[in-house]
C-alpha cells in the first residue's frame, strides 16, 4: 500500500512557488546516515583529520576554537579618526 502525504505546502522563492508534500518516516526511530560508499567494495569511506605540512592529528592534538580565539582572528575596525585620514586621499 502506498504511503499518503499528511501535509501539503508551498515553498516560495522570490517569484517561484514550489509545491511539496510531507510524508511520514518509513520507520519512526530509524537512524539517518549520510556516508560515502566505495562502490567496488561496498565499504564506508573514512576521512582523517589532517594538518597541511604536519600530517594526521589525533583527538588529543585538537582544540576547539572559542570566541576568544575567533576575536583575535577578526580584522580590526578603524576608528573615526583613522577613517577620516583614509578619506582625504
Amino acid at each position: 500500500m502506498a504511503t499518503r502525504a499528511f501535509g501539503q505546502r508551498q515553498v516560495k522563492l522570490a517569484l517561484i512557488s514550489i509545491p511539496i508534500e510531507i510524508y511520514p518516516a518509513a520507520k519512526p526511530r530509524a537512524a539517518v546516515t549520510f556516508r560515502h560508499i566505495h562502490e567496488p567494495t561496498g565499504k564506508i569511506v573514512q576521512y582523517e583529520k589532517v594538518v597541511s605540512g604536519v600530517g594526521p592529528v589525533d583527538r588529543d592534538g585538537r582544540a576547539k576554537s572559542g570566541p576568544e580565539k575567533k576575536a583575535a582572528a577578526r580584522p580590526k575596525t578603524a576608528t573615526k579618526k583613522e577613517a577620516s585620514r583614509c578619506r582625504s586621499v
